[in-house]
């Protein structure tokens, strides 16, 4: 009997030998496990570290490179529009030259006019209507050529400025 109470003793006081062997493979399995879970967290910790640095890398890439094609798009629509400006003001220019020497009266219709030495382009004639038209409008006499723009040169200039200054602010190499 005293055997079978000192059995139970260990057995509840945890230091019989059958428990204390099981013990051990249940601890060196959980310390396995463990350190299996352990590299795999740390393997996949690392993966998505590197997943996110490379993110990081082609998002800064990709964003110089947006910079420097925005400018590039920005810069040639500008002067594309330049041109387009400087384009129409020459036309301009002209026509009010050509009314200028043609026309010796205020008002003159252009249209029936037959001192044309040479064929007048088709743009040109619409123009000279247009302009008939508006000065007829005014009953204005022409004293000297007036042009009509919708913005000066040097507010465009100022545009301009305003512009590099933004760029610059936003840290783009022009």
């Amino acid at each position: 009997m005293n055997q079978l109470e000192k059995r139970q003793d260990d057995l509840l006081n945890r230091r019989a030998k059958d428990y204390l062997q099981k013990k051990t493979i249940i601890d060196e399995e959980f310390y396995h496990k463990r350190e299996i879970n352990d590299s795999f967290y740390r393997l996949r910790n690392e993966s998505l570290q590197r997943r996110v640095k490379g993110e990081q890398f082609c998002a800064k890439s990709n964003f110089t490179n947006n910079k420097k094609l925005i400018t590039d798009m920005i810069r040639d629509t500008f002067e594309k529009k330049m041109e387009d400006l400087l384009e129409e003001k020459s036309k301009s220019e002209e026509l009010f030259s050509r009314y200028a020497k043609k026309v010796k009266t205020p008002v003159e219709d252009l249209s029936t006019s037959s001192e044309s030495e040479h064929e007048t382009p088709e743009w040109i004639r619409k123009e000279e209507v247009r302009v008939i038209k508006y000065l007829q409008k005014k009953k204005r006499k022409i004293r000297q050529p007036c042009l009509i723009y919708s913005l000066p040169y040097s507010i465009l200039q100022q545009d301009i400025k305003k512009i590099n200054k933004s760029l610059l602010d936003a840290n783009v190499n022009i």
